[in-house]
């Protein structure tokens, strides 16, 4: 060989290493590091918690006349669980069903908008509402286990804690591929970050179920996805985010590929502008929650594009050794490959995968070419039947 291929052969493996490694590398580094340098789990750091700090749950919710019923009577058992005072707001963003007659029906606080102004702009007028020490967000067809604000109020005696995430489970892992794939991932994603709370913070949580010290929001830009943004800015103000692995959530996960595939183009667009938002205070992070985040949240933005590289440098090499036929050869085979796992539903579960990557990866196209997603639509395959009140 000579150095070109040899140049050719290491960058390639360099790709496919960092394409795999938020999901081998890192959280066995993470292992290790629980392992020989101590956890720091919640329950050690828990200290006295039997003066309960009061709490606001926050819901923003567009046409959830589906869902928002089951949620609001679950805010009022999750209230009647807890040893303290809970206020609960929704924000209605340009509803055009009955979500805020629904709402109106109940003890919330509504805050109705008559035209979309996106999530990310009524969770910043919900939390300038609230006069709680702490600040829960929850979405609004997600279900919480009756403990679950007792456990997720537990951690923030601790005052270095500025942030705890709850444990999401999806409901309907077995309804179909798309569901069950989600469901998977899902879980490897919550396993995830049992290791790095275990092992300090979480770089950033989603909008199922989080938890934040009232004076540590920060207004959140129209355009920025408002969960991450939220999270994030509470680890880089030096406090730590944490999980609260009994604040257990419960959700259904789209069963539609298509929504799926949508919803992922959106998220991934978002975070990425979180990332360009927030890039600078990212960077003057501790080394620890540096890797952590460059790993879990960088490096699986650019998943799809780490394998493309990763082909292209295997594939030059085949052709400067004029090994034509290995080249046709792999390309057939991944050719025929993409097809049973879109044909065969044994391997439907790898197909929609890779999906999900590939729609991360045009999200971060997007992003980059300037595109701003600050309204949602609910994906309805992830929704419940209509509710009488």
């Amino acid at each position: 060989m000579n150095l070109i291929e040899i140049l050719l052969l290491v960058f390639g493996g360099a790709f496919l290493w960092l394409a795999a490694h938020p999901f081998t590398t890192y959280p066995f580094s993470l292992w290790l590091l629980r392992r020989f340098s101590g956890a720091k789990h919640l329950q050690n750091v828990a200290g006295d918690a039997s003066a309960f700090p009061d709490i606001s749950i926050l819901i923003c919710a567009y046409n959830e006349e589906n869902s928002i019923g089951n949620k609001l009577a679950n805010c009022r058992r999750l209230a009647a669980c807890y040893q303290s005072r809970v206020d609960v707001f929704v924000y209605c963003d340009g509803c055009t069903d009955r979500t805020v007659e629904i709402v109106q029906n109940s003890d919330a606080v509504i805050v109705n908008s008559e035209s979309r102004s996106g999530k990310s702009v009524g969770m910043t007028k919900l939390a300038r509402l609230a006069e709680t020490d702490l600040l829960v967000f929850t979405d609004a067809n997600v279900m919480l286990d009756d403990n679950a604000l007792r456990e997720i109020a537990i951690p923030f005696s601790d005052k270095q804690i500025g942030g705890v995430l709850g444990h999401l489970r999806y409901s309907n892992g077995e309804e179909n591929d798309t569901a069950a794939v989600g469901a998977f991932y899902w879980h490897l994603d919550e396993s995830i970050k049992d290791l790095e709370s275990d092992t300090g913070s979480i770089p950033g949580g989603d909008g199922s179920l989080f938890a934040i010290r009232r004076e540590l929001f920060r207004p959140v830009p129209p355009d920025i996805i408002d969960d991450f943004f939220t999270t994030m800015s509470v680890l880089c103000s030096g406090h730590r985010v944490a999980k609260a692995k009994k604040a257990v959530a419960v959700e259904k996960f789209s069963t539609s590929t298509e929504d799926e595939f949508r919803r992922k183009i959106r998220i991934a667009c978002r975070n990425f502008n979180c990332n360009r938002h927030l890039f600078a205070e990212i960077m003057r992070l501790p080394p620890l929650d540096l890797y952590k985040y460059l790993s879990r949240r960088f490096f699986r933005w650019l998943i799809v594009f780490n394998l493309l590289f990763c082909a292209l440098c295997w594939s030059a090499l085949l052709l400067l050794r004029q090994n034509y036929v290995s080249l046709s050869a792999i390309l057939l085979g991944v050719v025929v490959l993409t097809l049973a796992c879109w044909r065969i539903k044994p391997l439907r579960k790898f197909f929609d995968l890779g999906a999900f990557f590939v729609a991360v990866g045009i999200g971060v196209i997007f992003s980059i070419r300037g595109e701003r997603y600050q309204t949602w639509l609910p994906p309805q395959s992830a929704r419940g039947s209509a509710e009488s009140g």
